[in-house]
């Protein structure tokens, strides 16, 4: 039983720290939670990983995932109209037939996102660009492939 305080009401900070407990994963991915970002100056300093995600970082990330699947599925249209991959790492993933080629490039763009949403509040360098600054650069370098892509299969057809 918890011991009384000085009004004669209980003390309830002697049940235990709240904060150690953790939430299931099912429900971090269902949205429970409330932290969004470290409330103490000295949590800043170290990697902080929230309950919650600004839904705009989640969107940019989406976004990364699909242009990647898309770039992969339109360069396996490209190379069956005669077209070679021109990168060597994909080329030798390509090698080993097109779910090798596709799985691959799924694995080698979701493991960098993981990293950098865990890092998605840091400061890059002096100038003030967050991590999260990155993830519009990163659509718009992916939709600049995919649409080249398309360009090239509608130049090829007609």
């Amino acid at each position: 039983m918890p011991a009384p305080s000085v009004n004669g009401s209980h003390d309830r900070r002697h049940t235990g720290d709240r904060r150690r407990r953790r939430l299931p994963p099912l429900a971090i991915l269902l949205g429970a939670g409330r932290r969004r970002r470290p409330r103490r100056a000295s949590d800043r300093r170290r990697p902080y990983c929230p309950d919650r995600f600004n839904s705009r970082l989640f969107a940019g990330i989406f976004l990364v995932i699909a242009l990647s699947l898309t770039d992969a599925l339109l360069t396996l249209v490209l190379i069956s109209r005669g077209a070679t991959e021109i990168n060597p790492v994909m080329a030798y993933w390509l090698g080993h037939g097109p779910g090798v080629f596709v799985g691959v490039k799924y694995l080698l763009t979701c493991l960098p996102l993981m990293i950098l949403l865990v890092c998605h509040d840091k400061v890059l360098g002096s100038g003030g660009t967050r991590v999260h600054h990155l993830f519009p650069l990163f659509v718009g370098l992916f939709a600049t492939v995919v649409g080249w892509q398309i360009f090239l299969i509608l130049g090829r057809a007609g």
